[in-house]
């Protein structure tokens, strides 16, 4: 299987937290390239093959996996985080409510009894995202999200790459746009 750009972005499930181009905002307002943060979260449950993701070695000096290859300009600009684990999280197509969360649920969802809690990208976003045009951007390409509110409540992702493009670029103040 060729695995594309486009291949892995149309499987993935997407959800941002913070802008994630330096257009967003006027060139002599953004602050120092070290000083923003983003952060990006995504799960591509069947698009993904984790060796070729991953680094092999923990710590500053690993040496870039495959996947990771194309960002080497930006490698002192980004952590990879592996390892993390949902023990009590049902595996299977259901464990992707959990994925930000680590929520506890049994694989049964669908027939109640699963609470969620806030998702990473939600924690981040109110700590960092006050400081950006939009706070976070959910993006999907088949309705599921990863994003949860403090209370437990998903937060439903952008289904248009046209309605994302024209938030983005279109619309707001010529200084946003």
């Amino acid at each position: 299987m060729n695995l594309t750009r486009r291949r892995f972005l149309r499987a993935a499930g997407i959800s941002l937290a913070l802008p994630w181009l330096d257009g967003f905002a006027a060139a002599s307002k953004t602050p120092a390239r070290r000083e923003r943060r983003r952060m990006v979260c995504m799960s591509a449950p069947l698009g993904l093959h984790p060796p070729a993701f991953f680094p092999k070695k923990a710590g500053k000096d690993y040496a870039l996996s495959p996947y990771l290859e194309v960002l080497k300009d930006f490698r002192d600009d980004f952590t990879v985080m592996s390892g993390l684990s949902h023990p009590q999280v049902a595996e299977g197509h259901d464990s992707s409510y959990s994925f930000l969360t680590g929520a506890h649920h049994t694989g049964f969802m669908r027939l109640g009894g699963f609470r969620n809690t806030i998702s990473l990208d939600q924690l981040a976003a109110e700590h960092i995202g006050l400081k950006t045009r939009f706070p976070t951007l959910g993006f999907s390409t088949v309705g599921d999200s990863l994003s949860w509110t403090r209370s437990g409540v998903r937060i439903q992702p952008d289904l248009s790459p046209a309605h994302v493009f024209a938030r983005l670029f279109l619309e707001g103040s010529p200084e946003q746009v």
